[in-house]
């Protein structure tokens, strides 16, 4: 049960997900990895289930234009099955994409947008650090950025989300994929 052992939801919690699929499971939230490929068997398995999904995968939250044929393919399982998937995402991005849609929405007129986010990574944690590269030499920094093990999961979508909903023209998005 999802807090103490009194708790009124009846919400279970369990490492294995084959046996929590068995157990006729309305929705799953899905919360594991930033790369969207390394989830796909996972959340078909939901779908297979007959289970709504809401997976906090970065790439996931509008995956229609850097993963199309993946996002494709979640849509007609899910259809095929009669559940949903619903992109959702655990970084802060709020200010990145869904502020500015919305903000937008009652604009008449929009002739720049623009978002900036800036993360102090000394203030935390030690794998956040590594992965952006946190401490390495500028050379290094840029060979790892260039071998793909640092990229910014999820800036693609975003920018694709803003562009898509305002219908501003983009020839490219650079995301390291």
């Amino acid at each position: 049960m999802v807090g103490a052992s009194d708790a009124p939801w009846g919400v279970k919690i369990s490492a294995d997900a084959d046996d929590v699929l068995e157990q006729a499971v309305d929705v799953v939230i899905h919360s594991h990895f930033l790369i969207a490929s390394q989830v796909m068997d996972q959340l078909l398995a939901c779908l297979k289930a007959e289970s709504c999904v809401v997976p906090t995968c970065e790439e996931l939250s509008y995956p229609f234009r850097t993963y199309p044929d993946l996002a494709a393919r979640l849509d007609a399982e899910a259809k095929d099955w009669g559940v949903a998937v619903g992109g959702n995402r655990r970084e802060p991005r709020f200010v990145m994409d869904k502020l500015v849609v919305t903000l937008a929405a009652v604009s008449q007129r929009i002739d720049h947008v623009k978002a900036l986010r800036i993360v102090d990574a000394s203030t935390r944690r030690l794998p956040l650090q590594k992965k952006i590269g946190a401490g390495l030499s500028t050379d290094e920094f840029r060979r790892q950025v260039a071998a793909g093990s640092i990229k910014h999961v999820g800036l693609p979508e975003s920018v694709a989300m803003v562009a898509d909903t305002l219908n501003l023209p983009v020839d490219q998005i650079n995301g390291n994929h």
